[in-house]
């Protein structure tokens, strides 16, 4: 296997902080494995994104994705993990299927929400909508893909 790159996204405020050291030191012994490498910074030759932390911390490393289509592989260490599916137990493994294109992949929709002239946010799969205040009217404009 060539050289590939991965890029890592983590979450540090969380009360797991030691848990992610653990994850990291597994993707470094996997790299050297593995023959890749830990780039710093995210390009269009990025193999893969790896994702320690929960699904909050994985919908920010799909929405960091989208620009080069590169696929995502989470690793969780929340409580959940509907989204961050794989244990933090077999990073080695994981990461070597991914490296690989042997691992299943799925694929998620990142929508694009514009909420003012100058404030868009991102989700996946999907948006909840709701006023402020509960006592108030709203008024939405809904488009896709520029089509009212």
């Amino acid at each position: 296997m060539k050289n590939k790159q991965i890029y890592i996204v983590k979450k540090l405020d969380a009360p797991e902080h030691g848990t992610v050291h653990n994850v990291i030191s597994d993707i470094v012994k996997a790299c050297k494995l593995l023959n890749c490498t830990i780039s710093e910074h995210l390009t269009s030759t990025t193999a893969v994104i790896v994702v320690i932390g929960g699904d909050g911390t994985m919908m920010y490393g799909m929405r960091l994705s989208a620009e080069y289509q590169i696929p995502v592989l989470g690793f969780n260490i929340g409580k959940l993990g509907f989204l961050a599916e794989y244990s933090f137990d077999s990073v080695i493994e994981t990461l070597a299927l991914a490296l690989n294109d042997t691992l299943t992949s799925e694929s998620r929709s990142l929508l694009e929400c514009q909420v003012s002239e100058t404030q868009k946010v991102y989700a996946v799969n999907e948006f909840v909508f709701s006023p402020k205040y509960a006592d108030k009217m709203i008024k939405y404009q809904f488009e896709v893909d520029g089509v009212f």
